[in-house]
């Protein structure tokens, strides 16, 4: 128990003091706000994702993965909950031994309501940085599109994040 509580400590700790993120996604239609930059083979905790179509986002943030009941979720919020965007990914029948998984995307926004559709992930689980123990690294790619009230969009993009070794069966 003391020991995940250690590994809990240190996951949070390297998620809100170990990332710098630029909060704002960018609406391609107003030129405004950041573009986003492709993660590093050795960023944690990151996710980039560009949305084209009607709904045009282009976004680099924090990111918390979880792995509850067989099911793992991507939870995008720690960035983009602060915007008029919100998303998130799930994926049932997790199983760690698997390259890519099918899941939901969803997005919600303050004004036009909600969008979802399928998503794809590639999955690779390596050593966590600085070998932290009880800690996996998992990254790889995501690809899907969304329809809805927010709007569609194709979805295109890279993550890093970690999990502990008892999510994955280590």
């Amino acid at each position: 128990m003391r020991r995940t509580w250690l590994v809990l400590v240190v996951a949070l700790g390297l998620t809100l003091f170990g990332c710098k993120s630029d909060n704002s996604p960018s609406n391609g239609d107003d030129g405004g706000g950041s573009s986003s930059e492709a993660i590093s083979s050795d960023a944690n905790n990151r996710y980039q994702l560009v949305f084209t179509g009607d709904l045009a986002l282009d976004h680099t943030g924090g990111l918390i993965c979880n792995v509850t009941a067989g099911e793992l979720s991507l939870d995008f919020s720690i960035d983009a909950s602060s915007g008029e965007y919100t998303y998130a990914a799930v994926f049932p029948g997790f199983d760690p031994a698997a390259d890519s998984f099918t899941g939901t995307f969803s997005l919600a926004t303050t004004v036009d309501g909600s969008s979802g559709g399928p998503v794809t992930i590639g999955f690779a689980i390596g050593a966590a940085p600085d070998n932290i123990p009880g800690v996996v690294r998992a990254a790889g790619s995501i690809e899907g599109s969304i329809s809805g009230g927010a709007g569609s969009a194709d979805i295109a993009g890279t993550y890093a994040c970690f999990l502990q070794d008892a999510m994955v069966g280590k």
